[in-house]
């Protein structure tokens, strides 16, 4: 794949032919390829370092060419000139070093006849020895012997005590050599060299020079006018300490640590082969050694590791369609353009998929989408791929990421949706706000808000039964007065010991039926759990865990003992006694009649007295139950509290969560106005969800359909987020108002039950988050309903790409948004969060593509066939930069809009 990727550069190593350098032993040069041989495989581009020469650059290419350095693929010529400018003490001056990075395009040749050569006549040397330029003494070219001559005039010129610390002759002649700054920068001004060298200052060489009054000026200027800032650092820490202190200065911070390799990788010392801290993203060519400077806060990363890549990824879409393949739409059908096979790789970061309409970008992204989310793209939506074989099922394979939902696809015309409809432009961002929440807050707080959901239709249920209960036990408390009042209108003792004996054999039997009836009730819910918690054999050896043996010793313990207790010979006794007590009451129910025939009493009377006594039994029995239950509800509804804290944790959470991401909204660019995301309660929509439940209510007990609008007018002074006193309730709706709905309002929620019931129904309604809770954007103070179409469309793009950090698909996104803020906003916060998030775009919009610093571009055309095909390429590849003009309209536009936008 042709893409920009993260791999070690190391662009300060020297050779064994430096003027300066520490390998030592034998067959010394031997062991420096194999040095580089055995770098690390994130190492790619070397940059091999001489001093004011090229022979060892010279002599690793040649290695190379034999076939040497395979794990290497690129290698730039550096030279390392000292400037005029001094740091330190007089007694240790620190001359400031200054690095040539030349293009491996240019020949060694080239850079010795027209850049070292020159340098001749601009050499000048340092302010002690100048003396010797001057008088004549050394005037020479530089050449190794040369230097060596000055080196020994240098050291021949201290006394004797002071030489042994002086370094070798060709060491001193070299640090002695100067140049100006300016006399490089116009040898590097020349055709020749334009845009084919990189420039960098030695940072600790650099520190050294005083910030003084005289000094400043030449301080910054040297620093700033390098594009990069060299140094080889013991750890990365202190790399990234030192681009602080820069930072800090406000100087030039490109810094790149390099090995600044001096001894073998074996050693001890910082300088030595193999110690790098420098990650860039581009493809091994000098051309990315630039594009990683243009972009250096996301192409150049100083660490121990690689940055880490966005966790979900696309890696490749592989396409294999029958040749014969059509898309069929209406009664059109046409050759589908991704007839045969391709295959189509994305970058972990950005990818972008440009070409002119009708080249298939488009199609591949729904191909993909429909892939991954059958059913998901509009674009196959009444339309079909023939023949039957020709299905996105079993001919595109996605690798990398393949679940279902994870990759978010935006359609074309998809932004302007989610700007219209801000329910669903809720849903997703708070989708992404719960990834963000570490603390898993979140999902605690969505499983009270459940709880207390729960809680609320449980307590609806349990004061509904109380309220059941209570009918009831009205009705049996009046009939159990009625009864006895039937009893009681015979006195006779003969009545009264009949009646008596027939009220204890009515008790008894009573007592039986209800235990016997609790006896089967309780061996079926211990079939139920039986059946729930029993494993057969095949699955207890499976699961062989002692949670599972000791679920199953209970379950059979219960078993066992619902089998002994339904044997029990004293439940078949009891079965007995019943029949025995029904037959006695019988008996006894037909003493009463013939008792009370003797008398004079009417058949229809006698009924009703033959059945006073069996019901005065079953009333007495079923009144204290039927309070004691209601005294137990009563202890539960107790229990029940209506707080809505949980709500207010809820919308405090996520209030929490949009503070950092709207600083970060609001610090994008000082060109665009800042776009903030509150969470706010739509309490429109919840009072009219009340409204419509009230109606039905209304409805279902007049049984009459109440227009909503009617019942909002009678209640219109109620705060139903503050339901309070049902009487309060029953007073806002005037006294005076004798319409139906009115007299319909007051008679229903006249009733306590059905106005508890109204505020619990509340109570449900506050706390459905989701419905009633939603997050709007504001674009400069304004809600983006209010904004322009271009900036409701850039404030939701913004959002959906800052947040999240699974795959985002769109297809063409500069689709309604305007120019200016892609340029000025939108390709900034893509740069920072691709870094988090694959991004992949179909675009015509050279701004994302270029400013946005596109890791892959496939360029799409239709070959003489019809048929879809792509050249896979990079920012940096110059072979197929003329493609990526082409959006621009081709060189000549592109550099006459750059004159335009720059004001020349």
């Amino acid at each position: 794949m042709s893409s920009s990727s993260w791999s070690k550069w190391d662009l300060h190593i020297h050779t064994p032919l430096s003027i300066v350098n520490q390998y030592a032993g034998e067959d010394v040069w031997e062991k420096f390829i194999c040095a580089l041989e055995e770098l690390p495989n994130e190492f790619k581009v070397i940059g091999i370092n001489d001093y004011i020469f090229l022979d060892g650059y010279k002599k690793v290419v040649e290695e190379k060419k034999k076939g040497r350095l395979a794990n290497i693929d690129l290698i730039l010529p550096v030279i390392e000139l000292r400037l005029d400018k001094f740091g330190g003490s007089n007694s240790h001056l620190s001359r400031v070093n200054y690095h040539i990075i030349f293009s491996n395009q240019i020949d060694a040749e080239v850079i010795e006849s027209q850049f070292l050569a020159a340098l001749c006549s601009k050499y000048r040397l340092t302010p002690q020895y100048d003396g010797f330029k001057s008088s004549g003494l050394w005037s020479a070219v530089p050449t190794r012997k040369s230097v060596e001559e000055l080196g020994q005039m240098i050291i021949n010129s201290v006394p004797d005590e002071e030489k042994k610390n002086y370094k070798s002759p060709l060491v001193e002649g070299f640090n002695n050599l100067c140049l100006s700054l300016n006399d490089v920068q116009e040898i590097l001004g020349s055709p020749t060299f334009l845009d084919r060298v990189v420039t960098a200052v030695g940072k600790t060489e650099w520190a050294d020079v005083k910030w003084n009054d005289q000094a400043i000026a030449d301080k910054k200027n040297i620093i700033n006018s390098a594009d990069l800032v060299f140094m080889s650092a013991e750890s990365d820490i202190k790399c990234k300490d030192a681009r602080d202190v820069l930072t800090a200065s406000k100087v030039n911070n490109n810094l790149l640590d390099c090995s600044d390799a001096h001894y073998f990788p074996d050693s001890k010392e910082k300088d030595r082969i193999g110690k790098c801290f420098t990650w860039i993203k581009s493809e091994p060519t000098f051309e990315g050694l630039r594009q990683a400077i243009f972009e250096y806060g996301s192409r150049v990363s100083i660490s121990l590791l690689p940055p880490l890549e966005p966790i979900y990824q696309i890696k490749k879409v592989q396409l294999n369609f029958p040749l014969d393949t059509k898309l069929e739409r209406e009664n059109i059908a046409e050759y589908f353009c991704y007839r045969g096979v391709h295959e189509f790789s994305f970058s972990p970061y950005l990818t972008c998929l440009v070409g002119g309409r009708g080249v298939g970008k488009s199609t591949l992204l729904h191909l993909m989408s429909e892939k991954l989310n059958p059913g998901n793209s509009e674009f196959f939506k009444g339309k079909r791929l023939t023949p039957a074989n020709a299905n996105i099922r079993e001919c595109v394979e996605v690798s990398g990421i393949s679940e279902a939902g994870v990759v978010e696809f935006l359609q074309q015309n998809e932004i302007e949706q989610f700007a219209a409809d801000h329910r669903r432009l809720t849903a997703a961002i708070l989708a992404r706000l719960k990834k963000l929440d570490n603390s898993n807050e979140f999902e605690e707080i969505q499983l009270a808000l459940s709880s207390s959901r729960e809680s609320i239709k449980t307590h609806k249920e349990i004061l509904k039964t109380e309220n059941d209960f209570k009918e009831q036990l009205e009705i049996s408390q009046s009939e159990l007065v009625t009864q006895k009042g039937v009893v009681d209108s015979f006195q006779s003792v003969e009545y009264k010991k009949i009646n008596d004996n027939l009220n204890v054999l009515n008790a008894k039997l009573q007592n039986l039926l209800a235990s016997k009836k609790q006896l089967q009730d309780l061996f079926e819910s211990i079939n139920d759990f039986v059946d729930e918690y029993w494993l057969e054999e095949d699955e207890l050896k499976e699961q062989d865990n002692p949670y599972a043996k000791q679920i199953q010793l209970i379950v059979e313990g219960v078993k066992k003992l619902t089998v002994q207790a339904q044997d029990d010979p004293a439940l078949k006794a009891s079965d007995v006694s019943i029949s025995k007590i029904q037959t006695d009451i019988d008996i006894a129910r037909d003493g009463l009649s013939e008792y009370l025939k003797s008398r004079g009493l009417s058949s229809e009377n006698l009924g009703d007295v033959s059945r006073a006594a069996g019901r005065i039994a079953v009333l007495e029995r079923e009144i204290p139950a039927l309070s004691k239950k209601i005294d137990g509800l009563k202890g539960k509804l107790e229990k029940f509290s209506n707080n809505r804290s949980v709500v207010s944790r809820y919308t405090s959470l996520i209030s929490n969560l949009l503070t950092p991401i709207n600083i970060s909204l609001s610090s994008q660019s000082e060109d665009v106005k800042a776009i903030e995301l509150r969470y706010e309660f739509d309490e429109d929509s919840f009072n009219e969800s009340v409204i419509e439940l009230i109606a039905k209510s209304i409805s279902s007990k007049d049984g009459r359909s109440q227009r909503t609008d009617f019942v909002k007018d009678k209640l219109s002074r109620v705060n139903f987020l503050a339901l309070g006193d049902q009487q309060k309730f029953l007073l806002s709706i005037s006294e005076e108002d004798q319409s139906v709905v009115a007299k319909s309002l007051r008679d229903y929620y006249g009733e306590k039950i059905n106005y508890d019931l109204l505020k619990l129904d509340v109570e449900t309604l506050v706390r459905d988050v989701d419905h009633f809770w939603n997050i709007r954007i504001l674009y400069d103070g304004k809600s983006i309903q209010d904004s322009s179409f271009g900036q409701r469309c850039t404030a939701v793009i913004v959002v959906l790409i800052l947040l999240g950090n699974t795959p985002i698909v769109i297809d063409e996104p500069e689709a309604h948004l305007d120019s200016s803020l892609i340029a000025k906003y939108l390709v900034d916060l893509i740069k920072v969060r691709k870094n988090h998030r694959q991004i992949i775009f179909a675009t015509h919009n050279a701004n994302l593509v270029v400013n946005g610093d596109s890791e892959l571009v496939h360029c799409l055309f239709m070959n003489g066939e019809n048929v879809s095909n792509s050249i896979e390429t990079t920012i940096e590849n110059l072979k197929n930069r003329e493609h990526l003009l082409a959006l621009e309209g081709g060189l000549k536009a592109f550099l006459r809009r750059e004159r335009r936008y720059s004001g020349q």
